[in-house]
């Protein structure tokens, strides 16, 4: 059970930690290669 605390509560650490490393939305180029994924209606 320790080591599951433990191991929660690292991950919750290094989450917060990294909180404004991380973009909130995507980049214009990420959105952009996402129109290769886009169904197109026949």
């Amino acid at each position: 059970m320790r080591d599951l605390l433990h191991d929660a509560a690292e991950r919750a650490a290094r989450y917060l930690e990294t909180l404004d490393d991380r973009p909130v939305y995507p980049s214009t180029a990420q959105i952009e290669r996402l129109a290769g994924w886009a169904v197109r209606p026949r």
